[in-house]
C-alpha cells in the first residue's frame, strides 16, 4: 500500500464498516505519516444503524460509489486511472 501511495500520491480506501471508527481511519493515518501530501479518500458505510436486508444497498458502498470516488481522486491532474494501471487524458 505504501509503495503504491508513494508512486501515485493517491489512495482510495473502501470498507464495509462505518466511516466513523472504521479500520480505514487507521490505515489513512499510517499512510499520511509515511507519505505526507498523499491524497486519501475514504468510502464506507453510512453512519447510521444497519437497515433491514432489502435496504442494504443504500447503506453500504456500491459499485457506482467506488467508480465515482476513483474517478474523483484521479481528476486532480486531469487524468483518469483505468483498470490496467495506465493513465489516460
Amino acid at each position: 500500500i505504501m509503495a503504491s501511495a508513494k508512486k501515485t500520491m493517491r489512495v482510495l480506501i473502501v470498507e464495509e464498516e462505518m466511516l466513523r471508527g472504521g479500520a480505514g481511519g487507521e490505515i489513512a493515518a499510517q499512510i499520511i505519516k509515511s507519505v505526507p501530501g498523499c491524497r486519501i479518500e475514504r468510502l464506507a458505510a453510512k453512519n447510521v444503524p444497519v437497515p433491514p436486508r432489502p435496504f442494504n444497498s443504500l447503506f453500504f458502498p456500491n459499485e457506482k460509489d467506488v467508480i465515482s470516488a476513483a474517478r474523483d481522486i484521479f481528476k486532480t491532474r486531469g487524468q483518469i486511472f483505468n483498470l490496467f494501471g495506465r493513465f489516460r487524458r
